[in-house]
């Protein structure tokens, strides 16, 4: 079954590839789940701030 919301892939815009290397610890690729969280710019900067509390 395809994804509803299919993920991002790469070449990615700058700001969306900024936002990815936030959720990621350094060195590792995005995964599939942050890849599709990126595409709602607003929504990713929120699991941002959630991903720096934890």
């Amino acid at each position: 079954m395809a994804p509803r919301i299919a993920p991002l892939s790469e070449p990615y815009a700058p700001e969306v590839a900024k936002r990815l290397e936030a959720m990621m610890p350094p060195g590792e690729p995005p995964i599939r789940l942050f890849r599709t969280f990126v595409q709602n710019l607003p929504m990713a900067a929120g699991l941002n701030a959630w991903v720096a509390t934890t």
